[in-house]
């Protein structure tokens, strides 16, 4: 992914979040970008960075551990399948790590929230996914999507 998609990707990233969560993402985000200082395209190795380091970031500033039913328990899967597939292309990496989101929100479903506003239902909060982890797709899906449209490295996919 070249520079003009790096910024395409981030604005669709803000759009994507609730203001409700607004500090915790932004400590993600801010900890991501960090990572990605310097970098003009990103390559698996860069967008490994960057999910490892959002994950952190959100882990950090919301006091959250896997395991809370949070958004990081589907950060968490996004940044170790990226870490898992090196070596591999960075449109087939992202559609695993995008794929992986799907069984982290559905092992949220077991898991009493700790934490934001589902907190205050507890135990009924089980059997539900974690609706942050819902909204954490998105980006997963949009980084895809651009890694997909424009190939590689930001040259254009063989058509």
């Amino acid at each position: 992914m070249n520079p003009q998609d790096v910024t395409l990707f981030f604005d669709g990233f803000a759009e994507r979040f609730a203001a409700e969560r607004a500090a915790l993402i932004a400590a993600g985000f801010l900890r991501g970008s960090a990572a990605l200082d310097g970098v003009t395209e990103i390559d698996l190795l860069a967008a490994t960075a960057f999910w490892r380091a959002f994950a952190d970031g959100v882990a950090q500033r919301g006091k959250a551990q896997l395991g809370d039913k949070t958004v990081l328990d589907v950060l968490d899967l996004i940044a170790t399948a990226l870490e898992n597939a090196a070596g591999q292309p960075l449109p087939e990496a992202l559609r695993r790590a995008e794929a992986a989101t799907a069984q982290a929100l559905e092992a949220t479903k077991g898991m009493v929230a700790q934490h934001g506003k589902a907190a205050a239902f507890r135990e009924k909060s089980r059997g539900l996914p974690d609706t942050g982890g819902t909204v954490a797709r998105m980006p997963i899906e949009l980084m895809r999507g651009l890694a997909d449209d424009r190939g590689y490295l930001g040259r254009k996919a063989a058509e």
